[in-house]
């Protein structure tokens, strides 16, 4: 859906939590929501019904949960070390 709308690769990406393919890719970090949103207001509203009970814990689900942990974890070291980086180039 998000491709027959012509949605932006990178951001369709972001959307559906795939990992940048290439080095360019990973420049600017994550996408913050601000420019997901409007891309996402093109999709199709999708109405499902409220979850009846608690979430199963799956090891699937505990899988899926431990990698978004470490992609946040890298983005963050990755957004420290080029604000260092920034600060001391522009210190001389």
């Amino acid at each position: 859906m998000a491709r027959r709308k012509r949605l932006i690769p990178e951001i369709r990406d972001a959307i559906n939590g795939h990992e940048p393919r290439t080095e360019g890719e990973e420049y600017g970090g994550d996408i913050d929501w601000d420019l997901m949103w409007p891309e996402i207001k093109l999709l199709p509203r999708i109405e499902v019904e409220p979850a009846t009970g608690p979430i199963e814990h799956t090891e699937a689900r505990a899988k899926a949960t431990k990698i978004r942990a470490d992609q946040r974890k890298r983005a963050r070291a990755k957004a420290k070390a080029a604000e260092a980086k920034t600060a001391a180039m522009a210190a001389g």
